[in-house]
């Protein structure tokens, strides 16, 4: 009854709405790429941190064993070599004839360090899981040359399951200086990785939630096509999407006009935008990007976005440059089920407001925010709010036409819905 009081009230459609806006955006690495920016489609929200501040990383789900190298790392398995070898390390050959460790460029669950897993099944590539105890014990060990052009040996020496703690221990290749470290994945809890710099031989804590994010603008390792069936990893700059962000990529279209996603299959792989879609232009000494490519992304809220990149700075500036625009923002249902729907009326706004109308489950408090296409808060309101069906109205007297973002949180989870000033 209470929803369709909602709609009644509304004089509108609860679920989705179509946007017509488009914005340019600008992500910046730095010259040289120098940092990795993870960012928020809703509101562009943005963390960057310097891509040299860390050397492992370390899954942060409980029952995860998955441990990755920085992409500025180079990584190898010691060969036909145990744990005993530890104290007996020949790195001849090296460079030329050992096979290098990269994390898979398509899964967020396959780190360097399990890449060069055989086919059993217990086999983790830098350990075995024990089927008594549920811990995983090292039982390799590999060369890492560190972010600084230092060579360390290291090892993962145990993971105990039920408490997500990792030991491992690294050295210089002569044994000196050797470090034991703990690291506690529940320090990074909510977020998928938990870092470490071998190089300040400290843990860093460095991106967003995990549900706080949709693209990672950096450097990553991808497998580069050499021949028939012959590739190579090669170092390349682009964008990665997290986990629970789906996507395609639409070629051949007029990018302009182009928003028929949904005949279209979305999929997960992390690279689906990648890199490819710019190319380098050696005559001119810059790179032109794709004009007739469209990705469609389902982001981590469930909306729709149109995305297309129309501008790379390369190593100079380290910009990516893309226009976004919001097809169908959903009116959803968050994950503890405290908010049953959200709606925007009226919209387009053409009288200088706009109501809100949302239904609660339950008594509790309640922020709205509204954020410009620019990302940037322009009004905020916390209140607290009853069970059932709850209103507010924002003055939109004084702000420019354009698409706005209006945010409502409740206990921790976020509701989005777009709102049009004409």
């Amino acid at each position: 009854m209470k929803k369709i009081l909602l709609l009644a009230i509304c004089g509108c459609t609860v679920g989705t709405l179509t946007a017509q806006t488009t914005a340019i955006d600008t992500v910046s690495t730095e010259a040289g790429y120098a940092k990795q920016v993870w960012y928020r489609l809703t509101d562009g929200a943005e963390t960057a941190t310097p891509k040299e501040s860390w050397d492992i990383a370390f899954r942060a789900e409980l029952m995860s064993a998955t441990i990755f190298s920085n992409p500025g790392t180079q990584l190898w398995k010691y060969p036909d070599a145990t744990i005993a070898d530890w104290d007996d390390v020949d790195t001849t050959g090296m460079a030329e004839e050992w096979e290098e460790a990269i994390n898979s460029p398509y899964d967020w669950q396959v780190g360097a360090f399990n890449s060069v897993a055989g086919s059993d099944q217990f086999d983790y590539g830098w350990g075995n899981y024990d089927m008594t105890t549920h811990n995983i014990t090292g039982s390799v060990f590999f060369i890492i040359k560190l972010t600084n052009g230092d060579y360390k040996k290291l090892r993962i020496d145990e993971l105990v399951s039920t408490t997500g703690t990792y030991t491992f221990t690294y050295a210089n290749l002569d044994g000196s200086d050797e470090q034991e470290v703990t690291f506690l994945k529940a320090d990074y809890s909510g977020k998928n990785f938990g870092y470490y710099s071998l190089v300040n031989n400290e843990a860093a804590d460095l991106e967003p939630a995990s549900e706080d994010w949709d693209l990672l603008f950096t450097q990553y390792t991808d497998l580069i096509a050499m021949g028939p069936d012959v590739t190579m990893p090669y170092g390349v700059t682009g964008v990665l999407v997290n986990e629970g962000v789906e996507l395609v990529e639409v070629d051949e279209v007029d990018a302009d006009t182009y928003v028929d996603y949904e005949s279209h299959e979305f999929g997960e792989e992390k690279n689906i935008i990648g890199y490819d879609w710019k190319t380098y232009n050696s005559g001119s000494g810059e790179y032109v990007v794709a004009d007739s490519t469209v990705y469609f992304v389902k982001d981590k809220a469930a909306n729709i976005w149109k995305l297309v990149f129309t501008g790379f700075g390369g190593s100079a500036t380290g910009d990516f440059i893309f226009s976004k625009e919001l097809l169908e923002a959903t009116s959803i249902k968050d994950a503890t089920g405290t908010v049953a729907s959200l709606a925007v009326y009226p919209n387009p706004a053409t009288n200088g407001y706009v109501h809100l109308a949302y239904d609660l489950n339950q008594a509790t408090a309640a922020t709205i925010s509204v954020y410009n296409y620019a990302g940037q808060l322009i009004w905020n309101q916390q209140t607290g709010s009853a069970s059932g069906l709850n209103t507010a109205t924002i003055q939109t007297s004084g702000w420019a036409a354009g698409m706005y973002i209006v945010s409502l949180e409740v206990g921790g989870q976020k509701t989005t819905q777009k709102i049009i000033v004409q």
